[in-house]
């Protein structure tokens, strides 16, 4: 069966709703560990506080966007556009367990705290889509 360029096929769309329990499950037992943190550990990684009015007038296509280019990911994310399949690709790519070696983002100009932002805008709106 022919798909529309850009659409995911009938099992691809299957493959993501079955991933959305464990998104839940994840986002569950990261807040449970953050919970029994000390208040000390805590907050070492929150730092200054968070900070996500750059990012809330954004789309949730910028926002994931700017958190795939802060990550460093984003020459990994070009070469998967240009494949035939590139839902595929992305799907393979995030089944893989493949650990992210972060160093700062393009010319190590991000501190810790704007990835960790980023990532909680995308997860807070992902939770919302999730949801309805």
């Amino acid at each position: 069966m022919s798909r529309e360029y850009g659409k995911l096929s009938e099992d691809q769309f299957r493959r993501v709703i079955r991933k959305l329990p464990d998104l839940r499950r994840e986002g569950a037992d990261f807040r449970a560990h953050l919970e029994k943190m000390s208040d000390e550990k805590l907050r070492s990684l929150i730092g200054d506080g968070l900070c996500w009015a750059p990012l809330y007038e954004r789309t949730f296509q910028e926002c994931l966007a700017l958190l795939v280019y802060v990550l460093g990911d984003w020459e990994r994310i070009k070469q998967i556009a240009q494949l035939p399949d590139p839902q595929e690709a992305l799907l393979q790519a995030v089944d893989g367990d493949d650990d992210l070696d972060w160093n700062g983002g393009p010319g190590g100009v991000f501190n810790k705290g704007e990835p960790r932002d980023w990532l909680l805008v995308y997860a807070r709106t992902l939770g919302g889509v999730i949801t309805r």
